[in-house]
């Protein structure tokens, strides 16, 4: 049997250190932040803001979570085989660029609803911990 202590500098958290990886931990870190905010801005707007006849607001949620991991099911073996046939620096960074014109294209949709006074009146029962405290049951006296 060896000795051998382990290396203190071989551990989970070493890799965040390294200079190859940080910059495609934070990319990923920071899509996925990107991806649930917009899912919860879009989420919130259509179960506030717009009232339509086909979606009952308790189902938004559900429906919007689905559509929003459609596009992982449809398009995972394309862009396998996409990742396989092309240089991975090359792609990331052509995808990365599309994802950031795509968002900004919806940041300019979403701006005139976010915008509007009814939309902060609708979302502040949502976002204030203190909005509503009679729903809540606390005390009163």
């Amino acid at each position: 049997m060896s000795d051998a202590k382990p290396d203190p500098h071989c551990n989970q958290f070493a890799l965040l250190g390294q200079r190859r990886f940080a910059p495609f931990f934070w990319t990923q870190f920071l899509g996925a932040a990107n991806d649930n905010l917009f899912k919860f801005a879009f989420t919130v707007l259509v179960t506030y803001q717009l009232s339509v006849s086909w979606l009952p607001p308790a189902l938004a949620g559900l429906a919007i979570g689905a559509l929003f991991i459609l596009p992982y099911l449809l398009f995972s073996a394309t862009s396998g085989q996409l990742a396989d046939k092309f240089e991975k620096t090359t792609l990331i960074r052509f995808v990365k660029t599309l994802e950031i014109g795509i968002m900004a294209l919806a940041a300019w949709g979403l701006a005139p609803q976010v915008g509007s006074e009814t939309a902060w009146r609708s979302m502040l029962p949502t976002l204030s911990p203190t909005a509503d405290r009679s729903t809540r049951g606390a005390c009163r006296s």
